[in-house]
């Protein structure tokens, strides 16, 4: 089984390597027009400003990787034709788009740590933590992101297998994410849900924000952070193992993937 999920991951990276080095070319050209900017206008915090929000759009990466990928096997109906399963599949998507995220924000975080070097006075191991925490949220936040819009894919295409249905899919799918968004918000504002997430406080504060304040003498980098709980921790957990299983479910037992 072990090696037969390591078959999957190396297959993940040769269909999914042509597109994580044009990503990250499209993205490091991104951030050389930011730096033609700052030598042309003479102004170094532009094109410290343009990779801050390359680092920020990772928080995106793994949707946009899990999507595509998705959307590419429902072309090709490949998972169809293999003896693994549906879960097992996914599980290996989501381990290869989260590797590729790490790699691409840490080349992204070493160029930020070079060019911002006017705005830390030097200070290169602060600002290194400062990422490092950054990065955990993005990474964090990506992977709920992900897992949500992996499940919201295999609603739609669910509601698209009943055939009385078909035509009105689209409405169904709205009507699904307003009861869905709605079930979340009044599940969050719930006081059991609010101990849970307090329950066990650790001596661990993760960013939330990130600002750089720039100035004509220079700048510097702010960071706002929240205290990180076991109870955090666990409905994280809980909530990713969910709809990873039920999305597994969703397209092994009742969807055709077309």
């Amino acid at each position: 089984m072990q090696k037969a999920f390591w078959g999957l991951l190396r297959k993940e990276w040769l269909v999914s390597k042509h597109s994580f080095l044009m990503m990250t070319l499209t993205l490091g050209v991104l951030w050389l027009i930011g730096l033609g900017l700052s030598i042309y206008y003479n102004e170094p915090s532009i094109s410290t400003v343009v990779v801050g929000v390359i680092l920020f759009f990772h928080v995106f990466y793994l949707s946009i990787y899990l999507l595509g990928g998705l959307m590419m096997e429902g072309k090709t109906q490949l998972w169809l034709h293999t003896p693994q399963s549906t879960l097992s599949l996914l599980l290996s998507k989501v381990v290869t788009g989260l590797y590729l995220t790490i790699i691409s924000f840490s080349i992204f975080s070493v160029v930020l740590v070079i060019v911002s070097e006017p705005f830390t006075g030097g200070s290169d191991i602060a600002l290194t933590s400062l990422l490092f925490l950054g990065g955990l949220v993005i990474l964090v936040n990506g992977l709920e992101l992900a897992l949500y819009l992996m499940f919201y894919w295999g609603i739609y295409h669910t509601i698209g297998a009943f055939h009385h249905l078909r035509k009105y899919r689209v409405v169904c799918f709205f009507l699904f994410l307003i009861i869905c968004h709605s079930l979340i918000v009044y599940l969050g504002s719930t006081t059991l849900l609010t101990t849970i997430t307090s329950f066990l406080p650790l001596p661990i504060e993760t960013s939330n924000a990130l600002s750089f304040n720039l100035d004509n003498q220079g700048g510097s980098v702010d960071i706002e952070t929240d205290q990180l709980t076991i109870g955090s921790i666990l409905i994280f957990l809980v909530k990713s193992t969910g709809l990873l299983f039920m999305t597994a479910w969703l397209l092994e037992r009742i969807v055709e993937v077309k």
